[in-house]
């Protein structure tokens, strides 16, 4: 994929949603697209996607906590 890892476009559908009924869905779709990146190739990731998956984690983590707030 040039400009980009495939599971980049999930995660981004997700931080960019406002709507509470709709982050949950895409919150855990984002987080199985970059989990299913990091078992297919967990043992050949170049540091620079490592990184990237790391820290999309990260924000995964995050979203999953504005996500609980916005629907309390």
């Amino acid at each position: 994929m040039q400009g980009g890892y495939a599971w980049q476009s999930p995660l981004q559908d997700a931080i960019h949603e406002h709507n509470p009924d709709e982050m949950g869905p895409k919150i855990q779709h984002a987080e199985a697209a970059v989990i299913a990146r990091i078992m297919a190739v967990s043992y050949s990731l170049d540091c620079v996607e490592e990184e990237a998956l790391s820290e999309a984690l990260a924000r995964i983590r995050l979203l999953k906590s504005q996500a609980r707030r916005a629907l309390k």
